[in-house]
């Protein structure tokens, strides 16, 4: 019988740089989930700014449309009049009737399109979808009385506040680490080893004891070829790492561009689109003066009715457009916060 005893202390010298490389592969990973929060809470913050001010837009749109449908009807009493007086034919009221009735197919999209947007807002936030909300931030115009940066200075920006950009830089880094660990498998690893034994004929006494202290130095010298091909994986990996990052940089790099050339014709179509309507209002009241009075047909005030509500329709969007392109170009560039020009009122 032989009741051993055995107590071992081993301690790593040089491991090949495996151990730092793996805290570096750790901290990279720390820093691309910090990035992949920033990044989610942007788009949070884009989504939620998109349809609180999508459901403005279908409220207001909602109204326009209400208060075209009840012209129509005022237009239909007024037609109704002229021709009880024998000035106009019956085809002036059936031609408002028909008018009226694609109002009013117009009505219940736009109610549908009210309540699609509602739940949309309530998904953002996590609510249930049929919450009811008081949204007090209008949507209104926001001409910018300072110039913003110009496009280069935006991509500049981008390249250091764009979590997109940044999570692909980090995965190059965390690439180059892995190839860098793959390589470190070809050296030899040293450890320091401390070691007592006792070995006894009985379990309660006799028999001797030794100790040993001394250094390893392990060398693997063939392994079927597995560290040379996990060394050409992971130059593959890197490759298509940095691949991947030049394409991602060319589409922020696009993405930033579409976004400032839209918010630049944004601003252009508020204008152009505020204009439009209060010609619109002035030209159909004209019209409805003139059809009143017998010098307008009907096809000529149906004509200037659709052109108001186009217009007005226009205008909402355009407004609309504006504020997304804003946060859009913010969210391109990698600067959308809670407190940025595109969220405040």
């Amino acid at each position: 019988n032989n009741f051993r005893s055995q107590f071992m202390l081993q301690q790593p010298i040089f491991l090949g740089g495996r151990n730092y490389l793996g805290r570096a592969g750790a901290r990279i990973g720390v820093d691309m989930a910090a990035e992949g929060k920033k990044l989610a809470d942007m788009h949070v913050i884009f989504e939620t700014l998109r349809t609180y001010f999508g459901v403005q837009v279908s409220e207001r749109n909602l109204e326009v449309i209400e208060k075209a449908v009840a012209a129509s009807r005022e237009d239909l009493n007024r037609a109704q009049s002229l021709y009880d007086a024998g000035m106009v034919t019956e085809v002036d009221l059936l031609s408002i009737r028909v008018h009226l009735g694609a109002l009013r197919e117009e009505q219940i999209r736009a109610e549908n399109d009210l309540k699609v947007m509602s739940a949309e807002l309530s998904q953002t936030l996590g609510l249930p979808l049929e919450s009811e909300f008081a949204l007090l931030t209008p949507l209104e115009h926001q001409p910018r009385e300072v110039e913003g940066p110009a496009l280069d200075e935006l991509f500049v920006t981008a390249l250091e506040s764009q979590p997109a950009m940044r999570m692909k830089d980090l995965e190059v880094e965390s690439f180059r680490l892995e190839r860098k660990k793959a390589n470190s498998m070809f050296l030899p690893t040293v450890a320091f080893n401390a070691g007592w034994e006792s070995n006894r004929p009985r379990f309660t006494g006799g028999g001797n004891s030794n100790w040993l202290v001394g250094v390893t130095l392990h060398v693997n010298l063939f392994q079927s070829l597995g560290k040379f091909y996990g060394s050409k994986a992971a130059a593959a990996g890197l490759r298509k790492a940095e691949a991947e990052k030049k394409k991602a940089d060319d589409a922020t790099r696009l993405e930033i561009r579409r976004a400032y050339l839209d918010r630049e014709a944004a601003a252009e179509r508020v204008e152009v689109a505020q204009e439009s309507v209060s010609q619109a209002r002035e030209s159909h009241w004209i019209t409805e003066a003139r059809y009143e009075g017998g010098l307008a047909n009907v096809t000529e005030l149906l004509r200037s009715q659709n052109a108001m509500l186009k217009a007005e329709a226009q205008y909402l969007g355009a407004i609309y457009g504006g504020r997304l392109a804003e946060a859009r170009l913010e969210l391109a560039v990698g600067t959308l916060h809670k407190e940025s020009g595109a969220v405040k009122p």
